[in-house]
Formats: structure tokens, C-alpha cells, sequence
């Protein structure tokens, strides 16, 4: 069983984003990420959040986009949840075909999906939870959480 290891809140305004660098680094000092699992959760944790922001809570500043990691084992599940009204992920255009290649923005779903090990959408797309595969470095804990920290 997972325990919630870290929770991070933040304002729905663009700016928040500037936050998950430092997040993403102290994610990866704690649980011993690698290079490439920190690049790729980096990059998925920012689109994640981004679309939180900009179509879930509609850059409503009222609301807030909660990010909740949890660790079990070499696994580590990095869950965004915003207040917005949802969407239905498999109605998201294909990014890759040639009319979209050339249009602006579109591609948040698919490298959250392309950069994640699994992904997965709840509560009608208001939650998103994407794992990650890792080891355990000389900080990390293998056996699940190391602790709970507010942000």
C-alpha cells in the first residue's frame, strides 16, 4: 500500500508553473530519481499542471491544482488534481497528424502519455495520474513513504 509522501498546492495562475522545477528537483533527491526520470516527470508534471490551469480551473485563482506524489517501491505515482469541470481524454486531437503539426499547443496529453510509464484519467479528467519507474538512491526509501511534507 502507498502512502502520500509530498503535496504541493498551487494558485491556478500561469506563474505556479515556475514552481515544480525546484519540486521535480527535491522529488529527485529524495526518492534517488535518475536523469532521465527526472527530465521526463519534469516535462509531464509541467504539462499536467499547465492544463490544470488553463482548461480545468480556467485560470480561476479561486481554485487551486493539488499535486500529490506517492512512492511504493521502485514505483513513484505523481497524482494532479484540479477544480475544473473535466474533459474526456480520448477526445483529445492527435497531436502527430499533418494538420496539427503546424498548429500551436495540443501536445500536453500526449507527452504527459509519452513521457509517464502509465497514465491514467479519473473523475470525469479532473485528476490525472501518471507513474514513473525508478530506483532508490542513497536518499530514498524503498519501502514506501520517507515522510509528509507540505509545500
Amino acid at each position: 500500500m502507498s502512502q502520500k509522501d509530498v503535496i504541493l498546492e498551487l494558485p491556478s495562475a500561469l506563474s505556479s508553473v515556475a514552481e515544480l522545477d525546484e519540486f521535480v528537483h527535491d522529488l529527485m533527491e529524495r526518492h534517488g530519481l535518475n536523469e532521465e526520470v527526472h527530465g521526463n516527470l519534469l516535462v509531464s508534471l509541467t504539462e499536467a499542471v499547465t492544463n490544470a490551469i488553463r482548461h480545468g480551473n480556467r485560470f480561476d485563482e479561486d481554485k487551486c491544482v493539488r499535486v500529490e506524489v506517492y512512492r511504493e517501491k521502485a514505483q513513484l505515482k505523481v497524482v494532479v488534481i484540479d477544480q475544473g469541470c473535466g474533459f474526456e481524454p480520448d477526445s483529445v486531437p492527435d497531436p502527430t497528424t499533418e494538420e496539427a503539426l503546424e498548429q500551436e499547443g495540443g501536445r500536453g496529453v500526449f507527452l504527459m502519455k509519452l513521457l509517464s510509464d502509465e497514465i491514467a484519467f479519473h473523475d470525469d479528467g479532473r485528476t490525472v495520474e501518471m507513474c514513473y519507474s525508478c530506483t532508490c538512491g542513497p536518499n530514498a526509501s524503498p519501502s514506501g513513504s520517507s515522510g509528509v511534507a507540505i509545500a
